[in-house]
């Protein structure tokens, strides 16, 4: 599919400054407007000034944010196995959870999007946002995509997200392959404008992601309508972007516990559904026996 058709009459909605480019530099300039959700973050003040100071001198006009506090729930989801919520992603406070780790917030933010982004995309005919895992696995690109598919539902434009993945969140992203994807249309990141701002972002230091990163050859942006799961379709291929990412070093180490435990747990399971299948065949022997001689004594 041309990109250019699914351009027209646009908006693209973005967790946090920076991601705009990361994963949807290929239509940056050809959206009618950017909106960006977070700005400020508890624990490090500066980063919403910073922020703040590289909106202001955004190369792009057509850009604006709703300026909520981030709720800092990163890494707080198990990827191994997310569970997901009306608001995001189950998150728990951990060792290695961000600073100002705040589940209540990450809960009131998803009141808050919906509400503020219902006024933003009126009129749309598309909006891009992330997709349902999170790109790399980021539980407020996750909330995101989640508030912006439950206005796509009651307002009825079509909605198109990034193709990004990760040794982090494939998991979650295979309990959505299985779904219908209706289409995609395959586009060439801008480097050039997406380098630019960076380099912004980097001098007023709010740049999150890898200094070294380089951006793909081909970038992808997929529609699933989740209300159609279940139906019949064909098989499908479609383009993923996979990132390697660290994880951290105790968020690996769960991991590689849950390997063990899980090898460990399988037979453990299995002689458990043993023990109970012979309880319950010596049960119901030792019933029939008892019926037999109880209808025995009543016929003699």
């Amino acid at each position: 599919m041309n990109i250019r058709k699914i351009t027209d009459s646009s908006a693209l909605v973005v967790a946090h400054p920076d991601d705009e480019i990361l994963w949807f530099s290929s239509i940056l300039e050809q959206i009618d407007e950017v909106v960006f959700c977070f700005m400020g973050v508890r624990s490090s003040p500066g980063v919403g000034r910073a922020r703040q100071q590289s909106l202001s001198s955004y190369p792009l006009k057509k850009v604006s944010c709703l300026g909520l506090e981030e709720s800092e729930v990163l890494n707080g989801a198990d990827w191994h196995r997310p569970i997901v919520t009306d608001f995001g992603l189950k998150v728990v406070k951990s060792e290695y959870s961000l600073p100002g780790f705040s589940e209540k917030v990450y809960r009131t933010n998803y009141a808050v999007l919906v509400t503020e982004l219902e006024h933003r995309l009126a009129g749309c005919r598309n909006v891009f946002t992330h997709n349902p895992w999170g790109e790399y696995g980021n539980e407020e690109h996750v909330q995101v995509y989640r508030a912006v598919n439950a206005l796509r539902k009651r307002m009825g434009f079509n909605l198109w997200f990034s193709n990004y993945c990760s040794n982090k969140s494939c998991n979650m992203m295979a309990q959505y392959i299985s779904e219908p994807m209706l289409s995609f249309a395959i586009a060439e990141p801008n480097k050039e404008l997406a380098k630019k701002i960076q380099a912004l972002y980097q001098r007023n230091n709010c740049w999150t992601w890898y200094n070294n990163y380089e951006w793909p050859a081909r970038e992808a942006f997929l529609t699933c309508r989740e209300d159609t799961v279940g139906g019949a379709r064909d098989h499908q291929v479609f383009p993923v972007n996979m990132i390697t990412t660290e994880l951290p070093k105790e968020y690996a180490q769960r991991g590689k516990v849950r390997r063990w435990w899980n090898m460990i747990a399988r037979p453990l399971r299995q002689v458990r559904s043993w023990v109970r299948r012979t309880r319950y065949e010596n049960a119901s022997g030792r019933e029939a026996h008892a019926h037999f001689h109880q209808a025995r004594q009543f016929h003699v």
